[in-house]
């Protein structure tokens, strides 16, 4: 794609265009524009493969938005659950398809080590934030399922 400016607005309302193809997306991600990376993260035509290169992006918006893209793949998010930003960890946490092992592993191990001793035949357990109401107790959830 041959641009006479990079950064333009016209490139952030195509980046942000749910019909904008996927292979546009992908030349757009590497744009120096902040604003045009940031939509691209948060375009649900963004294929997975950009979507793992926007997510080490230098900008923690932009991490934030990949981290917000529903087709985020589950190891993106894995990554970007351990980001140093907080903002970029919350709406990793706030995503649907998160595991609660994902969040905390500990914690999840803990809660199946529980429910195996109260239980020897129970399988694995794992919970996911979607199943939480109001994002509430991953304990809960998980110690719930083992019963």
């Amino acid at each position: 794609m041959l641009r006479a400016f990079p950064g333009c607005l016209a490139d952030s309302w195509i980046a942000e265009n749910q019909r904008t193809p996927a292979e546009a997306l992908a030349l757009l991600s590497k744009d120096d524009g902040t604003n045009i990376r940031i939509n691209v993260a948060a375009n649900t035509n963004t294929s997975a493969e950009v979507l793992a290169f926007l997510s080490k992006d230098i900008t923690s918006i932009v991490r934030s938005s990949v981290a917000g893209n529903p087709n985020t793949p589950e190891e993106v998010l894995t990554f970007l659950s351990k980001d140093d930003s907080s903002y970029v960890r919350i709406v990793v946490a706030q995503h649907t398809n998160i595991s609660a092992e994902v969040l905390n592993p500990g914690l999840a191990q803990s809660v199946n080590t529980l429910a195996k001793s109260l239980n020897p035949d129970a399988k694995q357990i794992r919970g996911s934030i979607k199943d939480i109401p109001q994002y509430g107790s991953v304990v809960g959830v998980l110690f719930e399922a083992a019963l």
